[in-house]
């Protein structure tokens, strides 16, 4: 059965060293880093899946369509249906390439002999050959225990669908979060982004190449985003510092 693997863009490391989740057709998800933060992110869409707010399981279905029919026409994968109650393994997959396709990281299916080749040096795996975490196995399922406090501050990084930087979601040193817009010649979404955003915070400052809205719900505003056909990227240890200097000069402008 085939399995998707999320990995960091930067060409000049071989793909197997980069990849940093591995999910299983079960659901399954494993990781690097204990502190990831991928399998809670990606545990929450089996229940938008049920709650199917906002037409969510008719949008993944009309984008996926065509792509497994072209793609897995051996019927290994075949295009999800909006009336399973339960979401299918090739809707969660194809939410998992539509979040993860961004300047930062990509993710792709791989059959499960072409995961197994590319990783068998890597960790992946435990004496049986099965995949194994190189932490601990993580699930896509409630009642994850608190992870440790992270060593930086927590940004969710927000792209469109060409993978353009369009602001940020960060948590503020007085434990709320702020969603940062861009406001520049290469966010033509200020404005549908400004709408969806305002009515889910509480206050707002404006800057020369940005505006930045307040006291948002980091879940809501996720959600809301991802529902618009957003993109929203939790930045890595890897990554960070770079991010946050590229913030650092957008509140300065």
């Amino acid at each position: 059965m085939a399995v998707t693997l999320i990995y960091a863009n930067d060409e000049e490391i071989p793909l197997a060293k980069r990849v940093i989740a591995v999910v299983l057709p079960s659901f399954k998800i494993l990781t690097r880093d204990n502190d990831s933060d991928i399998p809670d992110h990606l545990g929450s869409l089996p229940d938008r899946w049920k709650a199917n707010e906002n037409n969510y399981r008719s949008r993944i279905v009309e984008n996926s369509t065509k792509f497994f029919e072209d793609n897995f026409a051996d019927g290994e994968l075949s295009a999800p249906d909006a009336g399973d109650s339960e979401m299918p393994v090739s809707a969660f997959y194809s939410e998992i390439l539509r979040l993860y396709d961004t300047q930062v990281m990509s993710s792709g299916i791989f059959s499960d002999d072409e995961a197994r080749e590319l990783l068998k040096d890597e960790g992946w795996f435990n004496a049986n050959k099965k995949f194994l975490g190189k932490a601990e196995d993580n699930e896509a399922q409630d009642g994850k225990k608190e992870k440790d406090e992270k060593k930086n501050p927590e940004i969710w990084w927000i792209y469109d669908g060409r993978g353009v930087y369009l602001g940020n979601i960060s948590l503020g040193a007085n434990g709320s979060y702020n969603a940062q817009i861009s406001k520049d010649d290469n966010n033509p979404y200020f404005d549908e982004l400004i709408h969806i955003t305002g009515p889910l915070g509480r206050g707002g400052d404006e800057f020369k190449h940005s505006v930045v809205i307040t006291n948002v719900d980091k879940d809501e505003v996720i959600e809301a985003y991802n529902n618009a056909g957003f993109a929203v990227v939790l930045a890595g240890d890897k990554d960070h510092e770079e991010i946050l200097i590229e913030l650092d000069k957008l509140r300065k402008r």
